[in-house]
């Protein structure tokens, strides 16, 4: 990311988790995350779905595997990972937060502060990584695949959980979502599959989830007048990124922005 944006975002994360953390649905579990209700998934708690998910592509891989989160808030993920996996060698997880990493190393996880953009690792080093919802803050998204490229052995795997558009041109709700949550990166998932391909991956599967959210949508005119009002908020990073979450679920209802998981392999 510019500094600026990258300044921007870790900005957002450290002046927001306390609030994710204490009201929003992570407030049980850590995961700076949405839940999702899907019928093939059965877990206890409905924000541990996308890990269940991701465990199950990655269930073939053998003890001593290296693993790491790109973009992993407090550590939920990792978390998951080392009670289900415990023979797997957790190599970090990263985050633009330092509040995010301060508080998963109280927890005695790996988890470096840093940007995903330059990763603290030697080429062809990891076996799997994954990126929940943290894609879509890249203003470089070709520089995350090019990095984690660099990173990954031949055959590894690379999992993308994140909100994708679903029309050519950007709504406004659309527009609403990514100023709120400073989301640049909101494309198709042919443009992240592109992006991939230059960095020498290959799309091996991809399901959309978008079914299983819980979608919260408030009238239209109700969202069309908090859009107007944006002089008003934009201000305040905790307004900001609750009218940018209103939008989002203003996207799924309307289906102009869907929710897909994408699995890549390195070649």
């Amino acid at each position: 990311m510019d500094n600026h944006h990258q300044q921007a975002v870790m900005n957002y994360y450290q002046r927001t988790t306390r609030w994710f953390l204490r009201f929003g649905q992570t407030r049980h579990t850590g995961a700076i995350h949405r839940a999702l209700t899907l019928p093939d998934v059965v877990v206890a708690v409905a924000t541990d779905t996308i890990h269940a998910l991701i465990g199950d592509t990655l269930q073939h891989l053998p003890a001593g595997s290296v693993v790491a989160d790109l973009g992993c808030g407090v550590g939920a993920a990792l978390v998951y990972m080392q009670q289900r996996f415990p023979l797997w060698q957790i190599a970090w997880g990263i985050t633009l937060s330092s509040d995010q990493a301060q508080r998963a190393g109280a927890m005695n996880l790996p988890v470096v502060q840093g940007t995903f953009h330059y990763l603290p690792i030697m080429p062809a080093t990891i076996d799997a990584a994954w990126a929940i919802e943290s894609l879509i803050h890249s203003d470089q998204p070709e520089q995350f695949f090019a990095e984690i490229g660099r990173s990954m052995r031949p055959g590894g795997i690379l999992i993308i959980c994140d909100d994708m558009t679903n029309t050519v041109t950007a709504t406004a709700m659309q527009q609403l979502f990514q100023y709120g949550w400073l989301a640049p990166n909101l494309v198709a998932p042919q443009t992240h599959s592109a992006c991939a391909q230059s960095a020498g991956f290959k799309l091996r599967a991809m399901r959309d989830l978008t079914a299983g959210i819980h979608i919260r949508a408030v009238p239209n005119w109700l969202a069309r007048w908090l859009g107007a009002c944006q002089p008003i908020w934009q201000w305040s990073t905790f307004l900001r990124s609750m009218i940018g979450s209103m939008a989002l679920q203003q996207c799924f209802a309307d289906d102009s922005i869907r929710y897909i998981m994408m699995v890549f392999e390195k070649q």
